[in-house]
């Protein structure tokens, strides 16, 4: 497996964050196939990138849930424990679990054992995602799936942190992971978030929630009502971006240009020094000191090239 998992590209050598920094860098993982790509050699790629993203300084490796048949897996919960495993410092996690359409008690279950095999060092994403209707009833076994709302969903998380806080629930004696509830648009997550004292994370790369780019209003909201729960003192969040940094701008354009799903819309896109700038800029307007950035390229190359240019421009070593 070891050799299967190495890039064909050799990575520049950094050294590893020892320190905290003015600001963190995440990794998300959507897993999509490009096209002549196998479902298996893509996966194998998350690893690769994994590796080599846990050397540069990244603080987060982030895997999403999807069920469209371009992308590589629909259960990340099942990659967090194996990408743990494979890198020495990341926190890995999901971004996120659909909720919805899970046992709450049997995603407790899963979480704690991953937690109790990499302790401090997974995260817990909910999302409030849907999936088409055939598939969440396949998803629900054969059941029609129910209309689940702002209330159903938000009776879900508060029994799947009753369970994940249970003491009685295997394994014991073990804590539980760091919980995020992720967002999009408008302040619904982030008033679940506030409610329930959880970790918060705001998508700005999706479409429809770009038109809210540079609102933060979300996150503000989530800052002003959060209620201090067993695990979370003080309000605790990141934002999500899109986008690709190159050796030049003009290489950075051409490789935008090849990105072609409607629902990511990339906003970070430049040099090292133009991404450099968007990012601190981002920063500053949600008083955020960690991002999660999604690269757009399909090509393994091109990918670790772009987190090791914004590692290094981010001085994260």
């Amino acid at each position: 497996m070891q050799d299967k998992m190495q890039p064909d590209v050799v990575a520049e050598t950094f050294c590893h964050q020892t320190q905290r920094q003015s600001l963190r860098l995440g990794v998300l993982d959507l897993c999509s196939v490009a096209p002549g790509q196998t479902d298996q050699e893509r996966l194998f790629e998350t690893f690769a990138l994994a590796v080599q993203v846990d050397t540069v300084g990244y603080a987060r490796y982030w895997l999403a849930e999807h069920h469209e048949p371009n992308v590589a897996h629909s259960c990340p919960e099942l990659l967090v424990g194996l990408v743990a495993q494979t890198t020495e410092h990341l926190r890995v996690g999901t971004a996120g679990v659909l909720l919805k359409y899970y046992s709450p008690l049997k995603v407790a279950k899963n979480f704690r054992l991953l937690h109790a095999l990499f302790p401090g060092r997974v995260d817990l994403g909910l999302g409030a995602g849907r999936v088409e209707e055939e598939t969440a009833q396949d998803l629900l076994g054969g059941l029609p799936p129910p209309q689940l709302h702002q209330e159903g969903y938000e009776a879900k998380v508060a029994g799947l942190l009753t369970h994940l806080y249970d003491p009685h629930v295997s394994p014991c004696g073990v804590g539980s992971p760091e919980v995020w509830i992720l967002g999009s648009s408008g302040v619904g997550s982030a008033a679940l978030a506030a409610r329930y004292g959880t970790a918060f994370s705001l998508a700005l790369f999706l479409r429809g929630s770009t038109d809210g780019h540079d609102d933060p209003t979300a996150v503000r909201k989530y800052r002003a009502d959060f209620q201090p729960s067993r695990t979370l003192a003080a309000p605790h969040w990141n934002i999500a971006v899109a986008g690709v940094c190159a050796d030049t701008a003009e290489e950075a354009s051409r490789l935008r240009e090849l990105h072609t799903n409607p629902f990511i819309v990339p906003t970070v896109v430049g040099s090292p020094s133009q991404c450099r700038t968007q990012l601190l800029r981002l920063q500053e307007l949600f008083e955020t000191d960690e991002i999660i950035f999604l690269d757009i390229c399909s090509d393994l190359d091109h990918r670790l090239r772009s987190y090791q240019l914004l590692a290094k421009a981010l001085d994260l070593c």
